[in-house]
């Protein structure tokens, strides 16, 4: 139905925020269809190219399911509708494993939510077995935007491994390094007036 997933991501926002204790006022939404410019060719593609630069930016992801999860095997692949299938999808959730992964923290706040009035919403953990571009598209042309998403982070990954034999411990370098995550970030950065707060991520998928 018209307005049902909108009406799901704004109950999730909601609930998460009051769960996590964030002030609501205090709490930002990106949804990527409304954020990237549908449009205009060069800003659609600006935006593409910067989706690791608006991950970056964001606290949480937030995955609007068609129907309530079965089972008690919380990982995306599980969600229903294929989340866990789709090429997108899998580099938005892979997003948030790497950056969390390079900010230290110890699991990416992916949530998801369903049922009327997000009556479901627990969190969701990415596991790295199933690579983004080898995920189901709608235009073949997105296969390279996605590889080259995926290679810079497994590339991100695997050079703070071998610098500091695990994910990441120095700060300095973590912060450098994500500020380097993709070339047109600061696009990402123009396009979000950063305020102090909390960011959530979510995808009308």
């Amino acid at each position: 139905d018209a307005g049902t997933k909108h009406r799901l991501i704004c109950d999730g926002v909601e609930k998460l925020a009051e769960a996590k204790g964030w002030d609501i006022d205090k709490v930002y939404l990106w949804v990527d269809f409304a954020g990237v410019e549908q449009d205009d060719e060069e800003l659609l593609k600006a935006g593409v190219a910067s989706l690791r630069g608006y991950i970056t930016l964001c606290d949480a992801l937030l995955i609007p399911a068609q129907a309530v999860p079965e089972g008690t095997g919380h990982t995306i692949d599980t969600v229903p509708g294929g989340y866990g299938e789709r090429g997108w999808t899998r580099l938005e959730a892979m997003s948030m494993y790497a950056v969390s992964a390079l900010k230290q923290v110890e699991a990416p706040e992916i949530w998801v939510a369903a049922g009327d009035g997000a009556s479901f919403l627990e969190r969701f953990d990415y596991v790295l077995n199933k690579m983004p571009s080898d995920g189901v598209l709608f235009s073949e042309e997105d296969r390279e935007y996605i590889r080259g998403h995926q290679t810079a982070f497994l590339e991100q990954m695997k050079e703070a491994v071998k610098r500091n034999g695990y994910i990441a411990k120095h700060t300095g370098w973590v912060y450098a390094h994500i500020q380097s995550i993709a070339a047109s970030e600061r696009f990402a950065h123009r396009q979000i007036n950063r305020e102090r707060g909390v960011y959530i991520f979510a995808h009308l998928w």
